[in-house]
């Protein structure tokens, strides 16, 4: 086998900068897949974009509403966000949602539901034969008590349904405010390569063109994005993930 890797802009919709970004790398080659916000006011601007690359959907679900929902609800939110996109744009390749919303370890995650979305998320991605950001193998890290056993019936569940799902996930876990330049962000993914399987996986990033949108987010989120804008528009992490025999791949 060889070792693929998705190489994926999330955010897509969030706002013009995100837009622009995509757009741009998208173009450049530089990308080879996207993730949409639908619920965002600028997703319809994105689609206008007409990006040449797969489009996913990435799933935003409101933990207020989930801390009181049952399955069939949120199997129908996800739905309702992916009829948007299809009603609108290309046909999706893919689910992407949060980590917290896949696994119940963060505010996305129904309380009563340990595996947060993920049974909803398959049931969807099996029904449209879309791929799920689900990873088949997890990195070394602490975990609440059940988690990789919950993580091991996800994947279990997707395998049984047909769900096309990553090796692994590779992104950069660290708060924005710790990354001290675009050296140090590009060294971070840069030493994630080495572990990449057989098969294929996903590397995520959230670029972002500088000085446009993202008044509303944390000047060092918006610093991170940038880089990752820049790093990826110099070509800079193509080269080192085809120095290390890594040939790029989509949904």
């Amino acid at each position: 086998m060889t070792r693929e890797l998705v190489l994926t802009a999330d955010d897509f919709g969030l706002d013009a900068g995100v837009n622009a970004a995509v757009a741009e790398l998208a173009h450049l080659g530089a990308l080879t897949a996207t993730s949409l916000l639908t619920t965002r006011p600028d997703a319809e601007a994105a689609l206008a974009l007409e990006v040449p690359i797969a489009v996913g959907l990435h799933v935003e679900l409101d933990p207020a509403l989930l801390a009181h929902a049952g399955p069939e609800e949120i199997e129908g939110w996800i739905e309702e966000q992916l009829a948007w996109l299809t009603a609108r744009g290309p046909a999706p390749t893919h689910l992407d949602l949060h980590t917290s919303a896949l696994y119940g370890l963060g505010p996305e995650a129904s309380a009563g539901a340990p595996t947060g979305v993920v049974p909803q998320a398959i049931t969807v991605a099996a029904r449209h034969g879309l791929s799920l950001r689900l990873p088949r193998y997890l990195p070394p890290l602490d975990a609440p008590a059940g988690f990789r056993g919950h993580h091991a019936d996800a994947v279990a569940r997707a395998d049984a349904a047909g769900v096309r799902i990553p090796e692994v996930m590779l992104g950069d876990p660290r708060p924005p405010d710790t990354i001290r330049d675009r050296a140090d962000l590009l060294g971070m993914y840069v030493g994630l390569l080495p572990a990449v399987p057989d098969g294929v996986s996903e590397m995520f990033l959230h670029p972002a063109v500088p000085g446009v949108g993202g008044t509303d987010e944390p000047a060092a989120m918006r610093r991170k994005r940038t880089w990752e804008y820049e790093l990826l528009r110099s070509g800079d992490l193509r080269a080192a993930i085809e120095d290390h025999g890594i040939a790029l791949t989509h949904w």
